[in-house]
């Protein structure tokens, strides 16, 4: 091989390096712009007390779901999953308070929807896990399915949450206050 032979396999391999790294970002990029992408959430619900300080209702906790992808999603079903079983909504509440009445829900991109439980799936999940929705919040997560079937699921409760939530009990404050 000659040194003229060796230059031009460098240049070869050179300008090769860079068109490929080129070429690996544009297909990641491309994947993250076309990949579906939901965030869901538990969402605590609380009010103020007549001290206006903020107080966890004794209510079971909503699902946030938020859109993170650069088109709209339609997801189909929501609701609470403890282990592999799944138990939905059926008809959520939205923001509103009011039952979703179309369904499946289109979530514009960037954006956000609460939804929360209606009284027929608070009596099953009550059943479920004994009434207790704060114990709920320790072994419980939240889930959405979109229209396509891809399951997006919330992360289990952290211990520094739960333990924040233990110290806005409702019923511990009364007791404290009452003191």
């Amino acid at each position: 091989m000659t040194p003229d032979h060796k230059f031009e396999l460098l240049r070869t391999v050179i300008s090769i390096i860079p068109a490929t790294a080129l070429s690996a970002w544009a297909l990641i990029h491309q994947r993250r712009q076309t990949a579906a992408r939901l965030d869901v959430l538990l969402s605590p619900i609380f009010a103020e007390d007549i001290n206006g300080k903020s107080v966890l209702q004794a209510d079971w906790p909503g699902v946030v779901v938020r859109n993170q992808s650069n088109f709209s999603l339609r997801v189909s079903s929501v609701g609470y999953s403890v282990g592999k079983k799944f138990y939905s909504f059926e008809k959520p509440f939205d923001n509103s308070f009011k039952p979703v009445s179309e369904w499946p829900l289109e979530i514009a991109p960037r954006s956000r929807v609460a939804f929360y439980p209606g009284p027929r799936a608070q009596q099953t999940f009550a059943s479920v896990c004994d009434g207790k929705s704060r114990k709920f919040l320790e072994v419980g997560r939240a889930y959405a399915f979109t229209e396509c079937n891809k399951r997006f699921q919330s992360p289990r409760a952290s211990r520094k949450t739960r333990r924040w939530l233990g110290e806005t009990d409702p019923l511990k404050q009364l007791t404290h206050d009452g003191e």
